[in-house]
């Protein structure tokens, strides 16, 4: 008996599968039961530690320095470009989402928890401490498995410096994979979608994987342009506007709202 050949494809199918059967983000599934939580996490900390593992790889390995060149070729009117490519594509998420909410779907709906039960302290009118244990939805949601080790603080910021370090080489490779041999707008629409289904993997849902499409049109048209250097320096520009605008987000409500302490248990 001949055992099947399990590849990237093979694994990216089966999560696409996994997201649409089972992960909606509007009702709670009931796979894995109440270990959801553990598996949960699991995948979260496995996750976690294969971004950093393999960044400190490309690191000291000198892979990351090869593609930093692409940073000085971005200029302000590119990065201003960029902004509104942004916009275009939050509102065809937007759009699709308000359209087709089912679209809605990711494999991480699969296992992430959508309660959590919060520790707290009251206090009774004769002064005596008690523990009340709350039941409370789970605020996050789908979203880019990447971007988990944000979760943690002035970590999480540092971990964004040196993915700002990744990002020529993200955008690279991604570039040669869905740019290069592209001939006309027929196959860069294919393409395109291909592109941002592709995101699905790292967990957004659907209908944020086909607005990705758009700026697949985007980045195609900059290779029509220019070729792959162009196209890389374009894309590099849309991931580091939105990472670097992310993480001052994050550094400003560091700032002035300390991080909460983690729910006691799930």
């Amino acid at each position: 008996m001949r055992i099947p050949k399990v590849g990237p494809r093979e694994i990216i199918f089966f999560l696409l599968i996994l997201g649409v059967v089972f992960g909606s983000g509007t009702a709670a599934s009931s796979i894995f039961g109440r270990y959801k939580g553990y598996v949960w996490h699991a995948v979260e900390y496995a996750w976690i530690a294969y971004i950093v593992i393999n960044l400190l790889i490309d690191i000291t390995s000198g892979t990351l320095q090869k593609h930093w060149h692409f940073y000085r070729k971005i200029t302000v009117s590119i990065v201003a470009q960029s902004i509104g490519a942004i916009f275009v594509v939050l509102i065809v998420a937007g759009l699709l989402y308000r359209t087709m909410p089912f679209l809605d779907r990711s494999w991480i709906y699969v296992l992430q928890p959508k309660y959590h039960v919060v520790k707290t302290q009251q206090v009774t009118v004769a002064g005596h401490a008690t523990t009340v244990y709350r039941k409370e939805p789970t605020k996050s949601q789908a979203q880019n498995v990447i971007t988990l080790p944000f979760k943690y603080g002035f970590l999480g910021i540092t971990f964004g410096v040196v993915l700002l370090m990744a990002l020529p080489l993200f955008a690279y490779e991604e570039e040669m994979m869905f740019r290069v041999g592209t001939h006309n707008w027929k196959q860069g629409c294919r393409r395109s979608l291909v592109f941002g289904l592709m995101h699905c993997i790292v967990g957004v849902p659907i209908f944020v994987g086909l607005a990705l499409g758009v700026g697949g049109l985007w980045f195609t048209l900059q290779y029509f342009k220019g070729g792959v250097e162009r196209s890389t320096t374009y894309h590099l520009a849309y991931n580091a506007t939105i990472f670097v605008s992310f993480m001052c987000y994050l550094l400003f409500t560091l700032l002035h709202h300390p991080v909460p302490p983690l729910p006691a248990k799930h």
